[in-house]
């Protein structure tokens, strides 16, 4: 654990193996921190109601603490004393990397040592601002608003005072406004701030940002073309990139533009450089692994969120005073990403590794998060994949073991049931698995499963796929193969027609069914088909691989085989699984 290092001494900050020392300005002096200049501006907490509870004062009351490993990006703002200025660098920083609540409190301690900065106030209503993880927010706090016009008043520099008042076409007393206008009219301000300094990549990510907020995570036409806009973003942060290879936001930013289109490999050197960015901020370590499970890359998606697990309990002990941040997104979907990326993988240890932590560390403080209209539905299925760890791995015996959920959380229970379905009719036992599949549809009725998640398909929509793949396994095990063909083709279809989701929001492809019973009915040629068209969907995913493994030795097509055991000899090197085929 970091002590509590004045910022003074922040140079002395050591940090751990391969991640970056940040050092505070070697001119800040003790005098700069010990005695903060003073104005009668005090700032509540984030408007954002669904963000983690603001930092409380840490000792002598600071509000932030020097932390390692967010990297080396600069924006040098006037009249702020070196303390400022690195806690303004350290929350810009953080912000990028949507560690929100470290970075609101990094704006507000610049804003304690140097209030008459006049961008420590812009940078705490940017901490205050939304994201496009988080796009519900008031824009009338009172404190907020009065130090956005103080700072409009003392600034003299232009580019400074023309992003002040850009903040303040959104931070605004008028409580008519509607969060469309609100970014409609922050969107245009910026657009002038971008036309008049467009050498600026400060400024041009600034602009990239209120762009993607007008239609935040909703780029794409479900077959992944392009929405109208999102070329315009696209090539605003590619600008960037090109002028400022390492900016952390215009990186970031590129990876979750990129990462729903029908070309996310575009992003790979970019997600190469992230991964190594901001070594110890949880969410910047994990986002490569958007790119890499898209990529095929599952191995590096697994080791991103490694790191990203540990850069998240770090920080936890760093900040200490009971900070957690935002765990769903620091914690658990990491770890759930990790998952993921393993399942396609075929490592069964990794899987594990992943699903296991949200199983082991999850915290009751956070069960409302699993009755939440809509985003609930989501999350209980977060805390339910070690079910389907042992569907994908063919742990029939350990999923009977696994005893019956005693809450009332549909999501959970459905998975659960699928789970119980596909384990019995694995084993013969074909009037349990149609007793589950009875449940499952029964359990489909719920209304609740209707309600969407912004930009996401309802739970109702996603897990129909398990209730046609359970229908299938069962005609499978009477031998009944056309019937079972019929079922798998419908999960497909169920499948292909779900919005995008990283993790996808259902985690066993149908294809590997569909094409297991295809080529067990003597179909070679459809279920060869249906295998590549996987591998289009999930490049180099082991069970499509190994399902096209089987195919070939089946039809002694031994050119074919050696060709795709060339190919894919890493495929089969990092997997432990070994079915025949594509399923157990």
């Amino acid at each position: 654990m970091f002590p509590k290092l004045s910022p003074v001494l922040a140079a002395a900050l050591v940090v751990f193996s391969s991640f970056t020392l940040i050092a505070v300005t070697k001119n800040q002096t003790a005098e700069s921190v010990a005695k903060p200049r003073t104005l009668d501006i005090s700032y509540a907490g984030g408007c954002g109601p669904d963000q983690p509870a603001q930092i409380s004062s840490i000792s002598g009351g600071s509000l932030m603490v020097p932390l390692p490993g967010w990297g080396k990006h600069q924006f040098k703002i006037s009249n702020s004393t070196d303390s400022a200025q690195f806690y303004f660098n350290q929350g810009l920083s953080l912000f990028y990397g949507f560690h929100v609540s470290e970075a609101r409190s990094s704006f507000q301690e610049a804003a304690r040592l140097s209030p008459e900065a006049p961008m420590v106030h812009w940078g705490v209503a940017f901490g205050n601002g939304p994201y496009i993880n988080s796009t519900v927010y008031s824009f009338s706090d009172s404190a907020t608003i009065a130090g956005l016009e103080h700072a409009v008043t003392i600034a003299t520099d232009p580019l400074e005072k023309a992003l002040i008042q850009a903040q303040l076409s959104r931070f605004t007393k008028d409580r008519t406004l509607g969060k469309a206008a609100r970014n409609d009219n922050y969107l245009a301000a910026m657009k002038n701030v971008y036309d008049n300094y467009n050498d600026n990549t400060e400024v041009a990510t600034l602009y990239a940002d209120a762009m993607m907020m007008v239609n935040a995570r909703n780029w794409y036409h479900k077959d992944g073309t392009e929405k109208p806009g999102t070329s315009d973003i696209v090539a605003m942060l590619e600008s960037i990139i090109a002028k400022a290879p390492e900016h952390p936001a215009a990186l970031h930013y590129y990876v979750h533009v990129v990462e729903p289109s029908r070309h996310p490999e575009r992003a790979i050197d970019e997600a190469d450089v992230l991964i190594k960015l901001m070594p110890s901020v949880a969410h910047m370590v994990h986002m490569p692994s958007h790119i890499y499970v898209r990529t095929g890359d599952y191995a590096k998606g697994v080791e991103s969120n490694k790191l990203a697990l540990e850069g998240y309990e770090n920080y936890r002990k760093t900040i200490g005073n009971g900070w957690d941040g935002t765990r769903f997104l620091y914690r658990y979907h990491n770890a759930d990403m990790q998952g993921a990326n393993a399942l396609l993988m075929g490592s069964y240890a990794e899987a594990k590794k992943g699903f296991m932590v949200n199983v082991d560390k999850f915290e009751k403080a956070d069960s409302s998060m699993l009755v939440s209209p809509g985003f609930g539905d989501l999350v209980q299925t977060v805390f339910a994949q070690n079910y389907l760890l042992n569907v994908r791995f063919g742990k029939w015996n350990e999923l009977l073991a696994m005893k019956k959920p005693t809450t009332n959380y549909t999501v959970q229970k459905l998975i659960w049931e699928f789970g119980q379905g596909m384990a019995n009719a694995k084993k013969g036992k074909i009037k349990k698995a149609k007793g589950s599949l009875e449940q499952l549809e029964s359990l489909l009725a719920d209304k609740r499963l209707t309600i969407p998640m912004q930009n996401r398909s309802s739970m109702s929509e996603v897990l129909v796929v398990p209730k046609y793949i359970l229908a299938g396994t069962i005609a499978m095990s009477q031998k009944k193969l056309p019937a079972a063909i019929a079922y798998f083709e419908s999960a497909v279809l169920a499948e292909d027609s779900l919005k995008y989701g990283e993790p996808e929001p259902w985690r066993i492809p149908a294809r590997h069914f569909l094409g297991q019973a295809q080529m067990n009915a003597g179909l070679m040629e459809a279920a060869e088909k249906t295998f590549t068209d996987d591998l289009s969907d999930h490049p180099a995913n082991f069970w499509a691989c190994n399902g096209l493994k089987e195919l070939y030795t089946l039809k002694k097509d031994k050119q074919s085989l050696e060709k795709l055991l060339v190919r894919y000899k890493k495929v089969f090197e990092l997997a432990d699984a070994n079915p025949r085929g594509a399923i157990y």
